[in-house]
């Protein structure tokens, strides 16, 4: 059996506006795409699988004072996975799942060129997939949909490298998140909860932009 991963693309940006000031208001937003393909040989066949993501993740919040900020945050999420074969195709999933809710952060500055900030958000929404398959004598269908919730609690760095740019650097943090299903096609699909700390398990990196008028005040 020979493997090949091939086509990996991670793409991930985030930006935001308006200096940590008192009476501003942050705009700040990310985004992700992912792709992947597996190809595995058995004999003379091929088969493969596919895999693509996009997630977008706006956030906008108003500064009432030179440290704390509390606004609103979403995400939207669609994937697509294929596997298949020389000849057809096997399977099929496609999904989607939005989600949205306040955050609070507070943000303290050591200088000019670093700051540091704690930010605890909590996102509520829905999600639906479907997956078809082969089947005899026509193929399979199922669906599954639900409601999907999840806190998250995480500090953050932020580097001014220049002109107000910045690059924000996450290492994970404590998060709760559960997944009740409803009018699914499956019945084995259970509402599962989870409690995860990661912190130092994982860097998310991106990078900023503040837009404003001169210094915040300290």
């Amino acid at each position: 059996m020979k493997k090949t991963l091939s086509a990996i693309i991670f793409f991930s940006i985030t930006c935001s506006a308006v200096h940590a000031q008192k009476n501003t208001l942050l705009a700040q937003g990310s985004t992700t795409f992912l792709s992947a393909k597996n190809n595995t040989s058995s004999g003379s066949y091929n088969y493969y699988s596919r895999s693509t993501q996009f997630s977008i993740e706006p956030l906008i919040g108003y500064q009432f004072s030179n440290n704390w900020t509390i606004g609103a945050a979403a995400n939207f999420t669609s994937a697509k996975d294929q596997n298949g074969d020389d000849i057809q195709v096997i399977s099929k999933t496609t999904g989607h799942n939005f989600v949205a809710g306040p955050f609070i952060r507070y943000t303290k500055s050591i200088s000019d060129f670093f700051k540091i900030y704690g930010q605890l958000d909590a996102k509520f929404g829905s999600y639906k997939s479907t997956s078809v398959s082969n089947g005899i004598p026509s193929p399979i269908t199922l669906t599954n949909k639900g409601s999907v919730g999840q806190v998250n609690l995480f500090p953050a760095v932020c580097l001014n490298i220049k002109n107000n740019f910045g690059l924000n650097f996450n290492f994970g943090g404590l998060s709760y998140s559960y997944n009740t299903p409803k009018n699914t096609d499956n019945s084995n699909y259970n509402k599962t909860t989870v409690v995860e700390f990661n912190f130092g398990k994982l860097i998310n990196v991106g990078i900023s932009k503040n837009f404003g008028s001169g210094k915040s005040k300290k």
